[in-house]
């Protein structure tokens, strides 16, 4: 255990430059495990990352939708229900992409 500041000082800065160096061999290690392509395909384009409103992503949260995807489990109809929603707000999310269930 270091007794002094200088032992510290000397035990971060012997270790920090092979970190930095180490870095991305060690990342790439982990990502040879993880497809992290996949991962961000499963969640789906989420409404954050779109040019929407914030208030607007805001609310659709609170009701539990955080992605574009989710609205293709809506209709039309349904999501124009949603209390706070209307014909603006479906044109905003039309631009963005979303895609809605036909009725049946």
């Amino acid at each position: 255990m270091p007794e002094t500041v200088s032992e510290i000082y000397w035990a971060f800065f012997a270790i920090f430059p092979v970190t930095l160096v180490a870095g991305p061999y060690i990342q790439g290690f982990f990502n040879s495990f993880i497809d992290i392509g996949e991962i961000f395909r499963q969640m789906g384009t989420v409404l954050v990352s779109t040019s929407l409103k914030a208030q607007v992503t805001d609310y659709l949260k609170t009701i539990g939708i955080t992605t574009l995807e989710e609205l293709s489990q809506l209709t039309e109809e349904e999501f124009l229900a949603i209390k706070g929603v209307g014909p603006k707000v479906l044109d905003m999310i039309k631009r963005e992409g979303a895609v809605f269930r036909q009725p049946d």
